[in-house]
């Protein structure tokens, strides 16, 4: 939807309905219900045994290849 500020700039709306189904004992619903939703976390978030499936080599070019 456009409009027009009070300095005739043109801007845009965006409307947006947000569609939630409740599930109990997920984080919305207990935040919902006054409590804290704590998700477990580490500083390093590099799945290394992901990175070890993928099985692949880093190559370095040399000063000469560049």
């Amino acid at each position: 939807m456009a409009r027009a500020s009070k300095l005739s700039r043109k801007f845009f709306l965006q409307i947006v309905e947000e569609i939630y189904i409740r599930r109990k004992n997920t984080d919305i619903d207990v935040v919902d219900k006054n409590y804290i939703s704590v998700t477990p976390l580490q500083i390093d978030q590099t799945d290394f045994t992901f990175i070890k499936k993928l099985n692949y080599k880093v190559i370095i070019p040399s000063k000469k290849q560049q």
